[in-house]
């Protein structure tokens, strides 16, 4: 596995450092710059897209027809790209954050309010992220990478408009969500925790089910 796991991260270094690069040079300045620091979660979506290019990598490779001859199950090789996956999405989230906060303190801004709004976006995206691969990577295992992207769209778009719906069909007011019960469930450490576990339960649930389709398809 470490064989795969070197594989992927190199591929991901050759593939995508300059564009990361480049991303971190602009985004960095407007974060500096506008005191936007929470524009720099644009980076956990972007490592935590790298395990669904891989499996583009793959597809145009015919890495999976080789992959089925080495001496490791489907349920391994999987899990790699999983593993893969999770390491990406923390590494940009811990990057993230830092740079948030050093963009605060470049300011001169940098205090305990911003500290919480920063952990707070950098919790909520990482959730998004972590939902997003738990769909993506089925999807792109079943379908190949370049649908699934647009199957996770429509999948999303339809969440946020029943999720929409539902609150007009119990006639919940849209500020509910600005209540202390809510502010603290989504700021607080508990809700953190909580919110974080969700998200790496639906992953695992997700490799469970990619591992399903692996098995089962034919190269």
């Amino acid at each position: 596995m470490k064989g795969l796991l070197y594989r992927d991260f190199f591929s991901i270094w050759n593939g995508f450092r300059k564009n990361l690069i480049l991303v971190l040079i602009i985004y960095v300045a407007i974060a500096v710059g506008m005191g936007m620091d929470t524009i720099l979660s644009v980076l956990i979506f972007l490592t935590g897209n790298y395990a669904v290019a891989l499996l583009s990598f793959d597809e145009n490779s015919k890495w999976d027809t080789y992959a089925r001859t080495l001496p490791l199950s489907a349920g391994a090789q999987v899990a790699v790209r999983y593993l893969v996956s999770l390491l990406m999405i923390a590494a940009g989230a811990l990057a993230a954050l830092a740079l948030m906060l050093a963009a605060g303190a470049v300011r001169g801004s940098l205090d305990l309010e911003l500290l919480r709004i920063d952990l707070a976006t950098v919790v909520l995206v990482t959730l998004i992220v972590l939902l997003y691969e738990a769909l993506a990577l089925p999807l792109a295992y079943k379908f190949g990478a370049s649908k699934a992207q647009s199957w996770v769209i429509l999948a999303y778009l339809a969440l946020f408009l029943g999720g929409f719906a539902l609150l007009r069909v119990f006639s919940v007011p849209l500020d509910v969500l600005e209540t202390p019960f809510f502010t603290d469930i989504l700021f607080g450490p508990i809700g953190a925790v909580l919110l974080l576990a969700f998200g790496l339960a639906m992953l695992a649930v997700s490799w469970a089910v990619s591992t399903a389709i692996y098995k089962r398809k034919e190269f």
